[in-house]
């Protein structure tokens, strides 16, 4: 009587009483040892370049049952799928062709990748075939991608792409940043000094070891890669000649210390820099306006400070860097006159001439007043390109500034240049109607 029953993983042959009557020999020997030969050591070799599902006859030889799958097929930038049952068994993987495959359970299951080259023990996990150790494997767990050997001595090959010198924290590597983690090898090799991102980094000798951090000095000034004297004036100037169209100059920590402008325009502006990039009393810029046309200076949060009026050096100095906006000073940004015909050094009842030394308030040297003599005009009408914030703050200062004096008729102190905002305007108005000493 034949072999009915067979094993269920490997189909192996489970002779029952009565069975093989005078034939044990043979199917012990064509059911049960040869089939175990080749599941502990048989190889199923696939060259055709395509999909495989392996065969699972019972009793006979078939695909699935063999130790090892040899891929050789050259199926280049096309991965096959090799289908095996979806039971507990483990394969030796060898991919001797010239692309990937993929082991995977009947169902499909996901699977694993087997790429070109690569060796690896495969194995059922419950729910689909993992590898349990490979030759080629990929290389992540410390910061990094690439791929090991299989050759005798092990090696890693990266495809992260690493400059410089690698990092480690105590539980992963990765690629040091220069200038943070490290000086570049050769920087720093005698006495002397190399400066990075605003700090003065060396050594006052020529030897091995961390680079120590240099102080600057009192009445020095770093910014931009420029050590500059006690005077803390960047040095050198820029020229922009015949601007004839709204244009926007930003400046830097590096830009030149005095920014000259053929204004030719309404719209031109000025943006200072990134005031935490600078030193307080010693981020100092000029802008010199030597066209027809005001310029605006803004700080480096875009608000508006003031205006560089034609002929005008205007001043910027830095009060406080504790915000990207600061606290600037502008300085003098106009110089308004007026004559008449006379008067003298006491009492006058004409004046010779009245001049606007900051742009809030007018200044009389030598000269008092007399009773019935105002003055009028001074607020820069640059300011109407402000916020409201800005524009109250403006006018209720020049207010208080000329408190107690003789006579104050308030305007502007030259003509409102056309583009600025009416509401801006009208709103000024209403701030000087109701303002009261």
């Amino acid at each position: 009587m034949a072999v009915t029953t067979f094993s269920p993983l490997l189909g192996l042959a489970l002779p029952t009483t009565g069975d093989l009557s005078g034939t044990w020999g043979t199917t012990v020997n064509d059911a049960i040892t040869s089939l175990l030969d080749s599941a502990v050591a048989g190889t199923t070799t696939l060259s055709a370049n395509a999909d495989v599902t392996l065969t699972t006859t019972n009793g006979v030889a078939n695909q699935a049952r063999n130790a090892v799958i040899l891929w050789t097929a050259s199926n280049g930038a096309t991965t096959r799928n090799i289908t095996a049952p979806a039971q507990s068994k483990a394969y030796v993987v060898v991919n001797s062709g010239t692309g990937s495959i993929v082991i995977r359970a009947t169902g499909p299951t996901t699977g694993v990748t087997v790429i070109s080259g690569e060796r690896c023990l495969v194995a059922w996990n419950g729910s689909d075939f993992v590898k349990v150790s490979t030759t080629v494997s990929v290389a992540t767990a410390n910061g990094f991608a690439g791929t090991t050997s299989y050759a005798t001595t092990s090696a890693i090959t990266l495809s992260t792409t690493v400059t410089g010198m690698v990092k480690g924290n105590g539980t992963a590597l990765s690629a040091g940043v220069p200038a943070t983690d490290y000086v570049a090898p050769g920087a720093i090799t005698t006495s002397g000094l190399t400066q990075s991102t605003n700090r003065l980094l060396g050594r006052t000798t020529a030897s091995t070891g961390a680079v120590e951090e240099i102080s600057v000095g009192t009445g020095l000034f770093l910014g931009g890669g420029v050590l500059s004297t006690s005077a803390g004036v960047p040095s050198g100037v820029t020229v922009y000649s015949s601007v004839t169209t709204a244009t926007t100059y930003t400046l830097t920590a590096a830009s030149s210390g005095t920014i000259e402008i053929q204004a030719q325009a309404y719209g031109i502006k000025v943006v200072l820099p990134d005031a935490t990039s600078l030193s307080p009393n010693k981020g100092v810029f000029v802008i010199r306006n030597t066209g027809a046309y005001p310029v605006q200076i803004e700080n480096g949060a875009t608000t508006f400070l003031g205006a560089a009026v034609p002929g005008v050096d205007t001043s910027c100095n830095l009060n406080s860097n504790s915000t990207v906006a600061g606290s600037w000073n502008i300085g003098e940004q106009a110089a308004y006159s007026a004559e008449v015909s006379s008067g003298s050094a006491s009492t006058f009842t004409s004046i010779t001439r009245i001049t606007a030394v900051s742009a809030t308030k007018f200044v009389l040297t030598g000269i008092t007043a007399s009773a019935g003599i105002a003055v009028q005009g001074n607020l820069d009408p640059h300011i109407l390109y402000a916020d409201k914030k800005v524009i109250k703050e403006r006018i209720h200062r020049l207010f208080e500034r000329m408190r107690g004096e003789n006579g104050f008729i308030f305007n502007l102190g030259h003509g409102i240049m056309p583009d600025i905002p009416f509401d801006n305007v009208k709103y000024a108005v209403e701030l000087m109607k109701d303002f009261r000493y």
